[in-house]
């Protein structure tokens, strides 16, 4: 009918009224330009390519194949009810509170509001990189070869606190970096050599 679509204006305002079916803004060939300002860039949508959205006439998003691009040098904020970003298997920050690294509802990292990290553990965050209690195995290790008995790190063992190294490596103490001067040495028989 006659009202199927309507283009008006009431002396202050105007408007499209669309009351049939849905309502499209299209282009043959071309791109798509919406201002809400004459002049200033509101939204792009280019043909077979990226849409952008604009902040009072400047970029802020664009749309990529893979993904989105945020055009902006200040902080990125997100607003939703209770998290800043969360992703249902990936990375959570919950705004004002802290910075969890998930996989799939699993949490295996933390950051809190203080910048301690929970790396294993969310719980007793007191010092700076914290790791979870156990009696065996847990800790930072390093490999000098694929086999355990190559492993090298700081961690726990039958509830105590362990520096270990693999069966036949010597354990060194150096300054000027990890190539640098040798202090002290434990060889792999356990004797201590200081230089």
């Amino acid at each position: 009918s006659d009202d199927d679509l309507l283009i008006k204006h009431d002396g202050s305002n105007g408007s499209i009224v669309n009351s049939t079916g849905d309502l499209y803004i299209s282009d043959a060939g071309g791109n798509i330009y919406i201002q809400a300002k004459t002049g200033e860039q509101s939204i792009v949508a280019f043909a077979d390519g990226a849409v952008d959205l604009y902040h009072n006439n400047a970029k802020k998003l664009e749309t990529h194949a893979s993904g989105v691009l945020m055009n902006t040098t200040s902080e990125v904020q997100f607003y939703t009810t209770a998290y800043g970003i969360r992703a249902s298997t990936g990375l959570e920050i919950k705004t004002g509170d802290f910075t969890r690294f998930l996989k799939g509802t699993t949490e295996y990292m933390r950051l809190d509001t203080n910048g301690k990290l929970g790396v294993g553990t969310s719980a007793n965050l007191t010092g700076y990189v914290n790791l979870p209690e156990s009696d065996y195995g847990e800790g930072f290790n390093w490999f000098s070869s694929g086999t355990a008995g190559n492993r090298g790190g700081i961690g726990h063992y039958a509830y105590e606190s362990r520096i270990y190294y693999g069966a036949s490596d010597n354990l060194t103490f150096v300054d000027g970096g990890p190539s640098g001067t040798e202090r002290m040495r434990i060889d792999a028989d356990g004797n201590v050599i200081v230089k």
